[in-house]
């Protein structure tokens, strides 16, 4: 027996149960042992079964074998055991399982009265077999295509060898007789490792237990006949288009004499007609194992490609100096090779849309196969990865060599594991030369089984190990080398790995020179510059240009093996481990309303809202979201997945992104209906069946992505839609094809293109159409036919001056219908043409030492007067980046606004935001949203209108290099933010988090739940302050909502009244409610009763003050704002109740009072119980708020209440009190109420802007956009 063998099973019988046999095997002098690691003798394939009558040859023995646990110390095949059943391949840990064969039935008696299946370690395995006459004086083995994990085999009582782990070939000839032999095998389960490591990324590294997945056999048995004497153990075929040659490395096995050789290779087609022959001579040694090399040119033969599975038999014979032998080997001539950032497939460019299999054993039977295959072309793919983890664990199974089969059959490119290399690489131990080279020599006999495969078109190994915490940034994807540094610790890892990596991936080429070597994950190492992309909420328009610069200067093909689309676990709190993240604090419904608004809001379903409060465990902790429904399937997620998914494959194959990407977790957009969990009867067993039987399988296996077993949700439609062999949309004039310039000038010009694509491996008709309109009037018209080669993208512009004769703006639309091939598409793009900006003749009073603002301003026709520092009447306005300027400002800009100036302050940079104390939000805005639609700065102006604006922003770097300097790294070696990559489309390059506690009110609102500004407003003394942090000198040139916003801005700053802030702001209440105004840091004085000479009064909830007193306050114009109360009865006619599981409020009435709140201040994550206003006054917001007007005055009750959240427990609820807070303070600034830190925008910095409860870490950290790679 091996040695190796002996030890493992010695071993772990040492541990458990003496393990009689291994002796046994060792020392038996009549044992026929003759076992070898595995002869290369094909399996019987559909192509050269019709070719050949190759089935004389192989018998398989798939089936029902009969079964018993193996008790105490056999030495020989049980005599008379009370024999169960199994199925083979099948595992015996599963018993009446629907979707893994195992167990059919169990005997009785003493062989079972013990018997456990999960923890059984060995048992016998018996069939009769009939060895066919022709079989006379041939040399015969049986193969196990993968034991888990080691056999001994017998025929006929007698021992014929062992086969270690996970398979092998012995040569039963000596015993083996014509006729019926009974087959018996011991099989041994053990496993030789106590944990193993699970790699989620460079980065994240940890292990688990070591158990067995399978125990059994697990794979394909058949038994084989060669001619006796010397046989070829092995043939690797390799074809070249380029040299129109196909080579021959014939391995010999077992020659006794020195001499010559002829080879004759015969190709057959699939007919079994001769198509070529070839004949050679060579000569040979008397060794036990020698490879031959021959080959010869063939300038014409058919080729297998994606779609057309021509395929050859090799029969070739081997004859002379004692040889005569016969080896039947099917190919398919084709060649495959990258040749910069391109891979060629028989010289024609092939651009990849990969898709993951995964490993089933379902899957491992033909039918499901076959349609698995199906499916993924259906769905658009066009290759498929088997994903690389390391099948040498011991007790893995898989049925990866017979999928290669059936892609072969198919016409199917797959990408195939060569062996993991990280389990000597994590483990450190890079130099330890009996481990590498134990790993070669598995490797090479790994890749031999799948060599001669024509659809695996490259190797896929050791995933998610040899990339780096800075492999995504865009300056170096498809680069061959790390330049620069990408952090101490990184630089330290790369520098250690780097020589094994390159060591085992020149090792897997030496071994197949003809195939490029895919690292998994690896970057730099390999062929192909290979990533886990997971670009999170780096926004959208930065997704879209990430390879902008690869596709420049690339040097290697680039594939996303697993792309977050973004990924369910990127709407998670934690940044940090996949486990730990998964188990965290869901932020969907936040994320998601940076693109859509009020409308995530609006989209939530009660269902999300509850799983929230239900999965919660405490602190931080929640149970699994993996494979959430609620979450998965949301409706504000599936919309964010269509927009990201249709955006980010359009721009990336224009770009000409050649190894595709993977949608990890199918982009989320597949939901298996229950009709897709129905069995279907795939008949009974028939003898010789290839693969695994089942008697039924799943119907979401048969359909695979198809509506007949699958919701096909937003997410979904979009990739279907924009992953398939051909495409065709309407993109931005080149060379900003990505842009989404939709806010034109009346006369101005409209410059589009249409994208054609063309994926397929052929020529293409294409046909297409487009129609302008504005206004609901057609303005322009365009068709084009012709042909498109493949791997091409073609681009035809459109041009169109736009009508003149706009009043204010006008809705516009190009709609395209196209046809590429037999594919039909269709796309449509909305734009707005704005009317000419009139010339203003306004003058305002300017500080500007940059002169962006300036120079802005008299492009618009204003009068720009400088700021001599005096009070002046007119608008004041503070210029871009004048607080960095270095210049003084010529007066003080708080006396200024104090004493009723009304000033408005351009964008300044980020650090000045900062060092005042206000959060700034990280990522450049293209998307904000009007908090008050009817809000005279942005009247007129919507969403669409403030979104992707044209042209660049310019108020931060645009491309920042880090390469030599480095970025700032997270804990996980990774930078702190991500990478930002381009300003392009840009509202806002410094949005603000609104303040808790302030007086200021925002106008818009934008980013991460809403929770940002980029343009408020502070009502101060008897001044106004607006902020305003949108980037207008960069776009309004040449965008017409910019344009008008400008316009209106400074409109709103001029003559908007402005009414002061009351002097006298008391409560009337106890110490609960004074520290609850002194939290909120309002300015007041205490009071116990009413007075006319109070602006504002403050009733606490406790406080009794008279109705009588309250309506004479108000009638003389008073204004009251009631602190939430917990009693049926408030005051003025008000009444409340306690609700259960109140959600909060979305619509936010139209007050004054009001201004600046918003849904998402009222809005709740979950739900909570609380006391909400039953009836009296103007009841709004779901019984949050109410409003008395009493005579000249006006009262408000509000119910939000975020001191009763309790959310430091209920830690979900942490946001709604930040929001709830803040809408307490806007309310209160709107009555009259001013605050500590109003005045710190003029001079000095705070802390006290936002709510105390803020975690500034980085795994469980507050800021959303901490970027980490799930």
């Amino acid at each position: 027996m091996n040695n190796k063998l002996a030890k493992i099973i010695g071993l772990f019988f040492a541990a458990a149960i003496v393990f009689g046999f291994i002796g046994y095997a060792l020392q038996n002098p009549n044992a026929a042992s003759d076992s070898v690691r595995s002869i290369g003798f094909p399996n019987l394939t559909l192509a050269n079964a019709s070719a050949i009558d190759n089935k004389r040859d192989q018998i398989y023995l798939n089936g029902t074998w009969q079964f018993v646990p193996a008790i105490g110390n056999p030495q020989n095949p049980p005599a008379s055991p009370s024999w169960g059943s199994i199925w083979v391949p099948g595992d015996w840990q599963e018993e009446k399982s629907e979707f893994i064969p195992g167990i059919i039935s169990r005997g009785n008696g003493k062989d079972w009265e013990k018997f456990n299946n999960k923890q059984l370690s060995k048992a016998w395995y018996q069939r009769t077999v009939n060895i066919p006459g022709d079989w006379k004086e041939r040399r015969i083995f049986i193969d196990l295509a993968r034991v888990s994990t080691d056999a001994v085999i017998f025929v006929n009582g007698i021992n014929c060898g062992q086969i270690e782990w996970p398979y092998g070939t012995v040569d039963i000839s000596k015993v083996a007789k014509l006729g019926n032999n009974t087959i018996s095998i011991l099989v041994a389960a053990v496993s030789d490792e106590k944990e193993k490591a699970v790699i989620m990324s460079p980065t994240e590294i940890y292990t688990t237990k070591s158990n067995l997945q399978s125990r059994g056999i697990i794979g394909e048995v058949r038994l084989f006949s060669v001619p006796p004497g010397p046989l070829i153990s092995d043939v690797f075929v390799q074809t070249s288009t380029r040299k129109q040659q196909v080579k021959l490395d014939v391995e010999l096995k077992d020659v006794a004499q020195n001499g010559q050789v002829q080879l004759v290779a015969k190709m057959l087609d699939e007919k079994g007609k001769v198509e070529q022959e070839f004949t050679s001579t060579a000569s040979v040694q008397s060794k036990p194992l020698q490879t031959l090399k021959v080959e010869w040119k063939w300038p014409n033969p058919r080729l297998w490609d994606a779609g057309k599975p021509n395929l050859y038999t090799l029969q070739l014979a081997v004859k002379g100096s004692g040889v005569n032998t016969v080896y039947n080997q099917p190919f398919g001539f084709r060649e495959f090779w990258v040749e910069g950032r391109k891979f060629f497939l028989n010289g024609t460019e092939f651009r990849l849309r990969p898709a993951l299999h995964s490993d089933t054993w379902e899957g491992g039977t033909v039918e499901v196969s076959d349609k698995l295959i199906e499916g993924y072309v259906k769905a658009g793919y066009n290759i498929a990865e088997m994903w690389p983890w390391n099948h040498d664990e011991r007790g893995r199974w898989h049925f990866r060599e017979f999928f290669s089969e059936r892609a072969d059959l198919k016409g199917f490119p797959i990408m195939a594991p060569a062996l993991d290399i990280t389990g000597v690489a994590w483990t450190g131990q890079w130099n330890n030369r009996q481990l590498i080279d134990r790993w070669k020599q598995r490797m090479a006999t790994e890749m031999r089984r799948y060599r001669n495969h024509p659809s695996v078109l490259m190797w896929a190994t050791s995933p998610n190990f040899f990339g780096n915490g800075d492999d995504q940034n865009p300056r170096r994807i498809g680069k061959r080398k790390v330049e620069g540094t990408i952090g101490p610790v990184e630089d330290k890892r790369l520098q250690e790995k780097t020589p094994l990596g390159n060591e085992a991936f020149a090792a897997m080429k030496s071994i197949d020179p003809t195939r490029p070597v895919m690292v998994h994950q690896g970057g730099t190492f390999g062929d192909v510059y290979s990533l886990n992309s997971y670009l999170n909420l780096i926004p959208l328009q930065e997704r879209e240009e990430w390879i902008s610069e690869w596709s420049k200067t690339g040097e290697m093909p680039y594939m996303v093996v697993e792309f977050g689309t973004p990924l369910h676990a990127t709407m998670m709190r934690v940044r940090e481990g996949f486990n730990k993240v998964i188990v965290s604090e869901p932020w969907m419904t936040e994320f998601t309303a940076i693109y859509f608004g009020k409308q995530a809001y609006e989209l939530e379903t009660k269902a999300y809202k509850d799983k929230i409060r239900e999965q919660f465990v405490k602190d931080q902790e929640y149970k699994s979201w993996h494979m959430s429904k609620d979450l998965d399937f949301a409706p504000a997620f599936q919309k964010l997945q269509n927009l990201f998914s249709t955006n980010t494959w359009r721009s990336w194959r224009t770009f000409g992104m050649s190894g595709g990407m993977i949608p990890w977790q199918d982009g989320h957009g597949w939901e298996v209906l229950d009709a897709g969990r129905t069995k279907v009867d795939l008949g009974g067993f028939q003898p010789g069946r290839r693969g695994v039987y089942l008697k039924q399988v799943s119907k979401n296996l048969l359909h695979l992505l198809q509506p007949e077993a699958y919701k096909i949700h937003p997410g979904g439609e979009a990739i279907i839609n924009n992953n398939g062999p051909t495409l065709a949309w309407i993109a931005n004039a080149n060379p900003d094809f990505t842009a989404k310039d939709h806010s034109f000038f009346a006369g101005g010009k409209l410059a589009k293109q249409i994208v054609l694509i063309n994926d397929t491996r052929t020529k293409q008709d294409f046909a297409f159409n487009w129609r302008i309109s504005v206004g609901g009037e057609q303005v322009g018209i365009g068709d084009k036919k012709g042909s498109i080669e493949a791997a091409k993208t073609l681009f035809f512009p459109i041009d169109l001056k736009l009508p003149n004769t706009i009043s204010g703006k006008d809705e516009g639309e190009i709609r395209l219908t196209a046809r590429v091939g037999d594919r039909p598409h269709s796309d449509t793009f909305s734009f707005r043409v704005f009317a000419n900006p009139a010339k203003v003749k306004d003058a305002v009073t300017i500080f500007d030492p940059v002169g962006k603002t300036s120079a802005m301003l008299k492009q618009l026709g204003y009068e720009l007067l400088p700021w001599n520092g005096s009070q002046v009447s007119s608008l004041l306005i503070i210029g871009r980046e004048a607080f960095s300027s270095g210049q003084n400002l010529p007066g003080n800009l708080e006396n200024f606004v104090r004493n009723g100036g009304k000033a408005i302050v351009f964008p300044q940079r980020r650090e000045w935001l900062q060092n005042m104390g206000l959060r700034v939000a990280e990522h450049v805005s293209r998307r904000v949203y009007p908090v008050d639609s009817s809000h005279p700065a942005v009247g007129g102006l919507d969403e669409a209108d403030l979104r992707d604006w044209m042209g660049e922003s310019t108020l931060i770097e645009a491309y920042p290099n880090t390469i030599q300097t480095g970025a700032r790294l997270s804990p996980a070696n990774m930078p702190w933010y991500g990478w930002h990559w381009g300003n392009r489309g840009g509202v806002s390059s410094a949005s603000i988090e609104k303040p808790h506690r302030s007086s200021w009110r925002p106008i818009l609102e934008s980013e991460f739940d809403l929770a940002y500004s980029p343009l408020m407003e502070l009502d101060y003394g008897k001044g106004r302050l607006i902020l305003n942090e949108l980037d207008l000198e960069d776009h309004f040139s040449v965008d017409g909502s910019a344009s008008q916003l400008v316009q209106q801005l400074v409109s709103y700053g001029i003559n908007s009244p402005v009414f002061g802030k009351p002097l006298r702001v008391v409560l009337i209440g106890g110490d609960v409610d004074a520290k609850k105004l002194d939290s909120l840091g309002v300015i007041y004085q205490r009071a116990d009763s009413l007075s006319q000479d109070v602006g504002l009064a403050i009733v606490g909830a406790k406080a009794n003050v008279k109705d009588a007193d309250l309506r004479s306050y108000l009638n003389g114009g008073g204004k009251v704002f009631f602190l939430p109360r917990q009693v049926p009865v408030a005051g003025l006619g008000v009444s409340l109740q306690q609700a259960k599981d109140f959600g909060g409020a979305l619509a936010v009435p139209n007050w004054d009072e009001l201004k600046g709140v918003s849904g998402s201040d009222l809005r709740s994550r979950s739900f909570y119980d609380t006391w909400l206003i039953k009836s009296g006054g103007e009841i709004a917001a779901n019984g949050l708020l109410s409003r008395v007007a009493v005579g000249k005055g006006v009262a408000i009750f509000s119910q939000i209440d975020p001191d009763s959240l309790n959310a430091d427990a209920k830690t979900y609820l942490r946001f709604t009190r930040w929001r709830q807070t803040r809408a307490n303070a806007q309310i209160l600034a709107n009555l009259g109420a001013s605050f500590q830190v109003d005045g710190v925008v003029f001079n000095g910095s705070s802390k006290e802007f936002y709510h105390s409860d803020y975690k500034t870490g980085f795994e469980m950290g507050d800021d959303p956009y901490r970027y980490y790679r799930w």
